[in-house]
Order: structure tokens, then C-alpha cells, then sequence
């Protein structure tokens, strides 16, 4: 999961050339989620078994943030130093962001308690498969009665920002010079009576940051070809 990461970093492409420590980013995107949310961590594996997608989440941003920077982050900037300021380096910006973690404002998690961040490889990209990878994303969020989410993707990955347009995700306005998206998810079967709101944050500052037998809680069934499983089975 933290090479799809890394694979995914430069807005969406490959972004190896730009790191020293190639582990860095999955630190910062993939293990936290792992670690204090691991029901909400969803894989697309491929025939072969190799992941080549994700979609990790929470359902209460703020309480996952409390716990990030008292369970996870005080070892991780441990094992890296703050870099000098004029270090501009993709190394020393991840590091900085660790060390100088900034908790998620109140007026977004107001609205869109909960999160989302999705990686899909190049290659599985425009079949379907991040959709069916939100689809299980957005059923288990209501399983845990999250009323909204919502993820930040750059300004320059148009792509994905096409791939969000495309399933009927829509800017509603500007919080903090970034552009907020929003989507009223119809219910799932798992939750009666329940809808999902769904915001994207988009940032503007250009650093990065339906399968066969699937149930609306993300369980597998039998079928050919890329299947999204749970991290916990």
C-alpha cells in the first residue's frame, strides 16, 4: 500500500524521482490509517494478489486527528528531524508537515465529520474501479453512522478531479483559498434511512498530497478480475 502511495504521489503519478526516503509519504498517507482506523482500510488487489489501489478513511476526522498526534505521530518525527526552513526538498515538506501536523479546522468537519484519501495505480484507472472502491468506502461510513466525508486531492491532479466530477461530485464554494466539493450520496441498503454527504477539499497549492458478490458493506463475493477487500477480514 505505501509503494501505490508513492506510485500516486505527484498528483496522481509516480512520484519516486522526488524522494529520498521512499517511505515517507506512505508514513505520512497509509500507516496512520492503518494503525488507528484499520476497519475503514479498503484494498483493490488484483489477480495475482498485488495491491493496486486503496481507499482508507475515518469517520470522525477530529477524533482520529487527537489520536494521531499522541498514538502515532510522536515516534515517527523521532525517526525524522525537522529539516532547516529553506529545505524545500519533498523529504523535508512531508517531515515538516509531521512535525508541524495542523489539526483539520472545525467549519469543514462541521459539516464532513469524517475522511477519505484514495490511491488507484495508473494502470486499473477509468474501469470503474475507484468507484466501486468509494462505493464500499461510503457504505461502511454509514455503518458507523458518519454523516459526511470529505478528501483533498491537488489542484493539478485533473484527473482525478474529472473522476470525482464524473460521479457527481460538484463544488458548492471556497473555504480557506480551497475549493470544497460536494455530493448528497444516495442511501445504502446496509443503513435505512441514512444519506452521505461527501465533500472534496481541493488544495491549490499543487503539492500532493462494483464487484461481482459485493455487498454495500464491502464483503466479497466470487468474480473475475481487481476485487476491493477489507484491510480486516
Amino acid at each position: 500500500m505505501c509503494h501505490v502511495c508513492l506510485l500516486t504521489g505527484d498528483a496522481g503519478s509516480d512520484a519516486t524521482e522526488f524522494y529520498q526516503d521512499s517511505s515517507l509519504l506512505g508514513k505520512r498517507w497509509v500507516l496512520p490509517y492503518l494503525e488507528l482506523e484499520p476497519e475503514l482500510c479498503f484494498v483493490l488487489v488484483d489477480a495475482d494478489k498485488q495491491v493496486c489501489g486503496y481507499v482508507l478513511g475515518c469517520a470522525d476526522t477530529a477524533s482520529f486527528e487527537e489520536r494521531l498526534m499522541v498514538e502515532y505521530l510522536p515516534g515517527v518525527v523521532k525517526e525524522y528531524p525537522l529539516r532547516a526552513a529553506q529545505d524545500l526538498s519533498h523529504d523535508a515538506l512531508v517531515i515538516r508537515d509531521l512535525h508541524l501536523f495542523n489539526p483539520t479546522s472545525s467549519q469543514l468537519t462541521s459539516e464532513f465529520p469524517g475522511h477519505i484519501h484514495i490511491d488507484l495505480l495508473p494502470t486499473w484507472q477509468g474501469q470503474g474501479l475507484g468507484r466501486r472502491m468509494l462505493n464500499c468506502m461510503f457504505a461502511r461510513l454509514q455503518e458507523h453512522a458518519c454523516a459526511g466525508v470529505f478528501l483533498e486531492v491537488a489542484s493539478n491532479n485533473q484527473r482525478a478531479i474529472r473522476f470525482y466530477a464524473g460521479s457527481g461530485i460538484y463544488e458548492i464554494g471556497k473555504m480557506n483559498s480551497e475549493r470544497v466539493l460536494f455530493k448528497e450520496q444516495e442511501n445504502s441498503e446496509a443503513v435505512s434511512g441514512k444519506k452521505l454527504l461527501v465533500g472534496v477539499r481541493v488544495s491549490w497549492g499543487g503539492e500532493t498530497s462494483a464487484n461481482a458478490g459485493l455487498g454495500p458493506a464491502g464483503r466479497l463475493g466470487s468474480g473475475a478480475g481487481p476485487l476491493v477487500r477489507p484491510v480486516l477480514q
